[in-house]
């Protein structure tokens, strides 16, 4: 999915509206862990994990270039320490929050998470033009 994602994404003149959707199904992802049949639950988070990661693996490379008011390598170097950060915080934040309230309203959470950054996202491209 990812070449076709790249084309679509190449075509696309705001690449933040690509990248925001990509957010939203990110979210599906997590909210399909709440399926109560596993295997069930399993196919509809790897559908939405495999086009959210086909749009935003595409898409923030493109849409920080695109962006960015500085040297476009130190902007994709920049972006790659945050998504180091998220690698690294992120399965702390799954344990803390499931050993808070449970599996389920731990990915209820994610998601709404989600769904307010592919949000933010949005309204700060709308605001940047």
């Amino acid at each position: 999915l990812s070449p076709l994602a790249g084309r679509l994404i190449d075509r696309v003149r705001n690449k933040s509206r690509a990248l925001s959707l990509g957010g939203l199904f990110a979210a599906l992802a997590l909210s399909s862990l709440i399926i109560p049949s596993p295997l069930a639950a399993a196919a509809a988070s790897l559908l939405f994990l495999g086009l959210c990661a086909a749009l935003c693996e595409s898409g923030q490379p493109a849409a920080v270039t695109a962006g960015s008011a500085g040297d476009p390598a130190q902007t994709l170097v920049l972006l790659d320490v945050f998504i180091r950060i998220g690698q690294f915080a992120g399965p702390l934040a799954i344990s803390l929050l499931v050993t808070a309230g449970g599996a389920t309203h731990a990915f209820a959470a994610l998601a709404l998470l989600e769904i307010a950054c592919a949000a933010l996202l949005l309204l700060s491209s709308r605001q940047a033009r």
